[in-house]
């Protein structure tokens, strides 16, 4: 994508996201889980860290870490997302997200030990989920431009074809 129309496509469909319900659906649910993270991170995921093991200890420091990374990044994907919508961004390539959507972050179920508490499970899966719906979302709004791209070329490729087609009859007496 080179010019502002090479983009119009992508553009229009990132404003469309970032103004409908869907987004402010996503966007309240990664706020709460972001406050349900602290809040058990803070509180009483301090006092569940203690009683592991320095194995599990360890493990769950790493983890709190990588999800509330993971948080953090999607936070900021919606934000630069409703940044551009408001006209704050002028393009929402301007923070590089890709380099944010990392899906080296997600963590699978089988590394997080049995011996770590459920309520820290749950979080890292929850936000696992969350991380992996926003990756899904960026990928099709990607999808869109190159589909745009596409259409483009072939619109392109037909009227090519059509012109040397008229060119070839208008030479032949056709």
């Amino acid at each position: 994508m080179t010019d502002s129309k090479d983009s119009s496509a992508y553009h229009d469909a990132v404003k469309s996201f970032a103004g409908s319900k869907l987004f402010f659906k996503i966007f309240d649910e990664t706020i709460a889980l972001v406050q349900k993270a602290s809040d058990y991170l803070e509180g009483a995921g301090r006092f569940d860290q203690v009683r592991l093991e320095s194995k599990e200890a360890s493990v769950f420091a790493t983890e709190s870490v990588k999800m509330t990374n993971r948080l953090m990044h999607t936070s900021s994907w919606l934000l630069a997302h409703r940044a551009f919508f408001k006209g704050d961004l002028k393009s929402p390539r301007d923070m590089n997200l890709k380099e944010y959507l990392n899906m080296n972050e997600i963590v699978s179920l089988d590394k997080l030990t049995p011996s770590l508490p459920t309520r820290f499970v749950v979080l890292v899966t929850q936000s696992n989920l969350l991380f992996e719906r926003i990756l899904r979302l960026d990928e099709q709004l990607k999808n869109i431009q190159d589909l745009y791209d596409h259409n483009e070329t072939k619109a392109t490729s037909a009227t090519v074809i059509h012109d040397q087609f008229n060119r070839i009859r208008h030479e032949f007496g056709g």
